[in-house]
């Protein structure tokens, strides 16, 4: 396989139940994408995480979209 690095941040937001892309999935993307991506699952969420859990993932994609602009300081 091929590593792939990108500049920009990625997160990657999975349902921890989904049955289409495993979660194993996910893991291998976030190794191949780079250090700059993070994953988050949604616990009792499937496939469609952004359905099932509105308000878990509208948290999690304000926390991010938050992060990119108010970088905390390393």
């Amino acid at each position: 396989m091929f590593s792939f690095l990108y500049m920009q941040r990625i997160h990657l937001l999975w349902g921890e139940n989904d049955k289409i892309f495993k979660k194993e999935l996910a893991h291998n993307m976030k190794e191949l994408l780079g250090n700059k991506t993070t994953f988050e699952g949604i616990k009792n969420a499937g496939h469609l995480v952004h359905m099932e859990r509105p308000c878990a993932f509208n948290t999690s994609l304000n926390h991010f979209l938050s992060s990119l602009l108010f970088p905390t300081p390393n």
